[in-house]
């Protein structure tokens, strides 16, 4: 790796390289003798000739038309052969009613089915989910949820009604062989309600307050709002709740207060939530901030559409607001005085970067109801830029290189993460992107006709322009050909091909998508890999 100045960036995008003819790295061929050397042909590819000791996992994709599911592979060993067939399991599919218990035998509650179990793959749980309809089927049924045989299950049951809590359940093994399953809600009659109010200590209902409901178990009860008159809300629980917290939050237009979490209360019909009220002297402001980057000049300009979001840290709890900047770049929100952490979000595309920070808002001595413009200035996005090269150094023509920023957060818990940078790689092998400083992970992902495969490279810090010139390895090539549980060739079916991550990689995910292709009408799909001896 590394740095250069603006100036060296720019002259080395001008350059231009002169095309010669070379053997095939890899890439289409018929005969060994089309390959660079110490390569084979095989399968129209230039790749190593011996084993291939590389470790992969495997997610296979098939589309929703076949009504199969999604399955993981979590080790795919190519040491054997570079052929490899997959066979899909059929499915099992439970098929019923969701009623509550004395509800008559035409009725079914609409909402949605989640049934969560561990992936094969680390940190890639199987999820999935079918929709409750309102009332039955022409077969008498109220949901089709298919799942992967033989799995215990978390299952989530959702109502569309917001008027009633999720339900929740464990599907043994045992259970998860198909066929009529129903789901019994508890009783209508048997819910928990609360209901109650917000207001401030002077008895002044608060509207437009959201508050949501924290059981025992650490389920969270969906938020309501309070109405916009009497401040008043109402919440039905799972039955035998005993105890509740409610987190209060102030709405996005309406009185400013720091969130407020209640002691664990028994849930009654008439309960008053007192916001505690505000020290002496602190009072509601209206705070500016003011948004600039560099423009076409290099001048700082106003920044318009850009999410800000902010976080004070205030007495009696965090107050957290979003709002969008005008023409102007300018961010107008109604706050508290006190300390904030501040997150700017830029999406990819722009060339200046997003922003994180601290700052004290308070309002002006002689305008007690507004505060001084605060700016914020953005800085230019470095640049990442370089060469791909293929094993035998020659410059890789197409392609792509994405860039994907690990995330961060604030103390106060904002998250900053922007979406990956992304750019393709130009017929000289030159690839150029403009991101944000940080940790990076890189994929670059030759087209499958220069013969070089895909490269992972991990951690790369940028904290200024970098040029990285990256050289591919030498290519391996694994054949796969999906078939479905009957043996039948699977066309339309997208294979991911992951790397486990190395044990010391710290925050970063279990395993990396390397790559991923679709597979033909016969169901095979060719990707080519990195070869590791």
């Amino acid at each position: 790796m590394r740095t250069l100045t603006l100036t060296a960036i720019m002259s080395a995008l001008l350059l231009g390289c002169e095309s010669t003819e070379m053997a095939l790295l890899g890439g289409s061929c018929a005969e060994d003798s089309h390959c660079a050397d110490g390569l084979m042909c095989h399968e129209s590819f230039c790749v190593e000739g011996a084993q291939n000791s590389i470790a992969l996992r495997a997610r296979v994709l098939p589309p929703p038309s076949t009504g199969l599911l999604q399955q993981q592979i979590p080790h795919l060993p190519l040491d054997d052969s570079t052929n490899i067939t997959i066979t899909l399991v059929e499915p099992v599919t439970l098929s019923g009613v969701v009623r509550h218990e004395g509800d008559g035998l035409g009725v079914n509650v609409s909402g949605e089915l989640e049934a969560r179990t561990p992936g094969d793959l680390p940190g890639m749980d199987y999820r999935f989910t079918a929709k409750s309809i309102e009332g039955l089927d022409d077969q008498n049924q109220g949901f089709e949820l298919s799942l992967l045989p033989g799995r215990p299950y978390e299952i989530t049951f959702r109502p569309e009604s917001k008027d009633l809590p999720p339900h929740c359940f464990t599907l043994g093994p045992e259970d998860a062989v198909g066929g009529e399953y129903n789901v019994k809600l508890p009783a209508k009659n048997e819910y928990v309600s609360l209901e109650g109010f917000v207001r401030w200590s002077t008895y002044q209902a608060i509207g437009n307050a959201r508050v949501t409901a924290m059981l025992e178990d650490g389920l969270g009860v969906p938020t309501v709002t309070t109405d916009e008159v009497a401040g008043k809300f109402a919440l039905r629980l799972p039955p035998s709740t005993e105890q509740v917290q409610l987190l209060v939050e102030a709405p996005e237009d309406g009185p400013v207060f720091p969130s407020f979490t209640t002691e664990w209360l028994a849930p009654s019909t008439d309960l008053a939530i007192d916001i505690p009220p505000l020290p002496q002297g602190l009072k509601p402001f209206e705070a500016r901030l003011q948004v600039v980057a560099p423009g076409p000049d290099g001048l700082p300009a106003p920044a318009a559409g850009l999410t800000v979001l902010l976080r004070g840290d205030l007495a009696g709890g965090d107050l957290r607001r979003h709002v969008t900047t005008d023409g102007e770049g300018i961010a107008t929100v109604e706050v508290l005085p006190g300390a904030y952490e501040v997150v700017v979000s830029v999406p990819p595309g722009q060339d200046f970067a997003g922003w994180t920070g601290a700052m004290n808002l308070v309002p002006n001595d002689d305008e007690p109801e507004s505060g001084a413009l605060e700016v914020i200035e953005l800085s230019a996005r470095p640049y990442l830029m370089g060469v791909v090269l293929d094993a035998s150094g020659i410059p890789v023509t197409e392609g792509k290189v994405v860039a994907t920023r690990r995330a961060t957060t604030t103390q106060g818990g904002l998250a900053f993460a922007p979406q990956p940078f992304s750019c393709g790689i130009d017929i000289y092998g030159r690839f150029m992107l403009r991101v944000d400083t940080g940790l990076y992970d890189l994929r670059v992902t030759p087209h499958a006709e220069t013969g070089a495969p895909p490269r992972l490279l991990s951690a790369v810090e940028i904290h200024g322009d970098l040029e990285l010139d990256i050289e591919t390895p030498s290519p391996g090539l694994a054949r796969l050909t999906v078939l479905g549980p009957e043996g039948a060739p699977l066309p339309d079916t997208t294979v991911e091909l992951y790397r486990p991550s190395e044990p010391e990689a710290g925050d970063a995910a279990a395993q990396s998508l390397l790559i991923k292709g679709t597979s033909d009408a016969n169901g095979l799909v060719d990707l080519l890999v990195p070869f590791e001896p």
